[in-house]
């Protein structure tokens, strides 16, 4: 046993096993405290000096509490974004994500952070105000395939982490309340609006549609091979979209932007061949994935 906790891959076991124990600790604990009681604000340490408001009642709050918010993409994200970046976040909900980007970029870099619905974009000012962050640009606004206004599907107070262009329901067991029509623009249309020639980093969470946001995507990913882009892919809230994580694939490495995991630290590792197939028929267990260039020597003529 000795040997064993000294070997690199038993002291990972260990580690992982303690941060499990941890979290359950920590989801116990909060479901204890504010279960049976009304929602409040809760204040949290966000990145590495900011704070976030969060409701008690709303799912992604008790996920942030207990270390549960993807770990291996924001140690990612907190790698590879640099001052002065360009970033966006789509998605970005009550502004986790866009915390920590807007830390990465520094005060000369730009966060363009974007919401659609109205009631979660309010938390997202909130935020942005809360952290002094004059680098972030909140909009209320959905990215899709198509310029003008969209049908948007909300979920129950406290699940809002699930809203999306098209998914009705979760295999969790919750279903959309209401659709509501909310202003959409693509990618290539907001930054020829905005006169942004260069984009380095883009994260794209938007539970299910993210087929429709690469579409709209596409002359950004042809003048910008630096490019890298964050995005979960799943397939069950992709098919009720109308969407696919096959034809989301394709949409990227038609242009040379090729899939990689996200290992333990933020690391990447490409997908294989029959990974890649896995993934695009929907049976990866895996849905968080990064889409960039290879370095030169590695790509494909």
């Amino acid at each position: 046993m000795g040997s064993l906790i000294h070997n690199q891959e038993g002291g990972n076991l260990l580690e992982n096993l303690s941060e499990k124990i941890v979290r359950r600790i920590r989801r116990r604990w909060w479901k204890a405290r504010y279960a049976s009681r009304p929602p409040q604000w809760v204040l949290q340490p966000c990145g590495r000096s900011k704070q976030i408001l969060l409701r008690s009642n709303s799912l992604i709050a008790e996920i942030i509490y207990c270390r549960c918010f993807e770990s291996e993409e924001h140690q990612f994200f907190t790698n590879t974004v640099r001052e002065g970046m360009t970033v966006f976040d789509i998605g970005a909900n009550i502004g986790w994500i866009t915390i920590a980007m807007a830390e990465a970029v520094g005060p000369h870099g730009k966060v363009h952070s974007f919401e659609p619905s109205p009631s979660t974009f309010r938390q997202l000012q909130l935020n942005v105000a809360l952290n002094s962050l004059s680098q972030v640009s909140a909009q209320c606004l959905a990215f899709s395939n198509i310029t003008g206004t969209v049908p948007f599907h909300v979920f129950p107070e406290g699940f809002e982490v699930y809203n999306s262009l098209g998914a009705l329901a979760r295999s969790e067991g919750q279903s959309a309340k209401q659709v509501i029509n909310v202003p959409a623009t693509t990618v290539d249309d907001y930054c020829q609006e905005n006169n942004l020639s260069q984009v380095d980093f883009i994260k794209i969470d938007v539970e299910g549609a993210e087929e429709l946001v690469v579409k709209g995507t596409q002359k950004v990913l042809q003048q910008n091979p630096q490019l890298i882009v964050m995005i979960e892919l799943y397939e069950p809230s992709a098919q009720q979209c109308g969407c696919s994580v096959s034809t989301t694939m394709e949409l990227f490495q038609d242009l040379g932007f090729y899939p990689y995991y996200l290992k333990p630290g933020g690391n990447l590792e490409a997908l294989s061949t029959e990974e890649c197939k896995v993934t695009a028929q929907g049976q990866n267990p895996r849905y968080n994935f990064v889409f960039q260039q290879p370095p030169r020597k590695d790509r494909k003529t």
